[in-house]
């Protein structure tokens, strides 16, 4: 048995091994565009078992394999990822979320030459005018996900992730199919000619996509109209960080574009003019917080009862993404219920610093979201300020964090709430308290 049957033997029982660590990576791939509001198309495959024998039995003339491993070594994509990109210019912001999601073993440019590929033909040589296939080939392993042995197994394979326009791939298709494995023999010069000018079209449709994404931006900034999908708002997103601040767009963290449109939508904000006066405040290079956590955060600081609204609309969106762990190992009803007491809380803690900061600082603006350094620093108490810091660790990672604070500190740090009302709500008259306890009263969510 040669070492080609060989690899080709054990391979067959490895073939679902493959199957599955490609599936894996094409949903991360999927999930991360679909977050950041990437237009993009993600397939992926095992390297079928005929289509490897034949590369195999060509590679051989060059490589003349000695044994399996080096076979292993050698092929490089048995799991293969493509993501076709509908707009050339994304793969910057790809190329930041591969870098991140993965453990990156090596990184292919194409064209690997700046000169022109002579192509040989059975009447001739044909030099080819335009560059070909212009692509980013990405050599990586997963990384562990949940710590499982599942997750350490499927981190073993190699995956090959192939970054390229929708154009690009179809043309690398036909010409794979035509010119590495011709099924009637070598090409004419002709098919080489014609080869070579439906690749001129590609890098010219490529030139087009790029044009039509920025007539796209250019519309909806011109026309003021709502976004109609959360591609088109994080497009727009994108665009204006870039020009406010000269900030790169692989250096912009995007964040859940997905869930911020049902957000703005929801709360009929999902307008150009009603989402600039956020942008605009944005710190493009925060370390702590994405745009869209930055974003969420001032409106939610505006009107502290949106909170619920997020939290809902992002714990209904979890579903789709595989990897979440958001209400994992609790009882959904139960947990939305604590999680929702503390936000109610909150939102009387609010109402109630807003009443106290007319009453005994008159002078400061009441219409300014109040932030938890701004609160610390009007009411001037120590033992508060650490019960303040806890409470905003909790809020966020309850809105932002990938899993859910657990019930018991749900309830525990709305129950600390309550007792910083108590104090807060002792400096008012009794006919004030009175009306303010009514107010805070009327919340959804009781827990006993």
């Amino acid at each position: 048995m040669s070492v080609i049957d060989e690899f080709l033997q054990q391979y067959v029982k490895e073939v679902d091994f493959y199957e599955k660590a490609a599936k894996i990576c094409a949903e991360i791939c999927e999930s991360e565009l679909e977050r950041e509001g990437i237009r993009a198309i993600v397939t992926h495959r095992a390297k079928r078992i005929d289509r490897l024998k034949d590369k195999l039995i060509k590679r051989n003339e060059r490589k003349n394999y000695s044994s399996i491993d080096d076979i292993y070594k050698d092929i490089v994509d048995l799991a293969g990822v493509r993501i076709a990109i509908y707009f050339p210019d994304d793969k910057i912001k790809i190329d930041k979320f591969i870098k991140a999601k993965f453990k990156i073993k090596q990184i292919k440019e194409f064209p690997q030459s700046k000169n022109c590929e002579e192509k040989v033909s059975n009447d001739g040589k044909y030099k080819k005018v335009f560059s070909g296939y212009h692509a980013t080939h990405y050599r990586i392993n997963l990384k562990p996900q949940t710590g499982s042995i599942e997750d350490a197994k499927y981190g073993q394979a190699n995956i090959e992730i192939q970054v390229a326009s929708v154009l690009m791939h179809a043309y690398a298709e036909v010409e794979h199919d035509l010119v590495y494995k011709p099924l009637s023999g070598e090409l004419s010069y002709d098919e080489y000619e014609i080869l070579d000018e439906i690749n001129g079209l590609v890098l010219s449709g490529e030139l087009a996509l790029k044009r039509l994404q920025k007539a796209v931006k250019e519309r909806i900034r011109k026309n003021g109209t709502a976004f109609t999908n959360h591609y088109e708002l994080a497009a727009f997103i994108y665009d204006r960080i870039s020009a406010t601040t000269n900030t790169q767009f692989e250096d912009i963290n995007m964040g859940r574009a997905d869930v911020l449109f049902k957000f703005l939508k929801t709360l009929n904000f999902n307008r150009p003019e009603c989402v600039e006066k956020y942008i605009e405040k944005v710190d493009p290079e925060c370390k702590n917080a994405s745009v869209v956590e930055q974003i969420v955060d001032m409106i939610t600081e505006e009107d502290s009862s949106t909170s619920k609204v997020y939290l809902s609309i992002k714990t209904q969106m979890e579903s789709k993404n595989p990897y979440s762990n958001s209400y994992e190992n609790n009882d959904v009803e139960q947990s939305k219920k604590a999680a929702f007491y503390f936000l109610d809380k909150w939102s009387d803690f609010q109402y109630i610093m807003r009443k106290y900061v007319k009453k005994f600082y008159p002078d400061v603006d009441s219409s300014i979201p109040l932030r938890i350094e701004s609160i610390m620093k009007i009411l001037n108490d120590k033992e508060l300020d650490e019960k303040l810091k806890g409470i905003k660790i909790m809020n966020t990672q309850l809105i932002h964090g990938d899993s859910v604070p657990s019930d018991e500190k749900l309830i525990a740090e709305g129950k600390v709430i309550e007792q910083i009302i108590g104090k807060i709500i002792s400096n008012f008259s009794d006919e004030e308290k009175e009306d303010i306890e009514k107010k805070i009263n009327e919340i959804n969510i009781e827990i006993n």
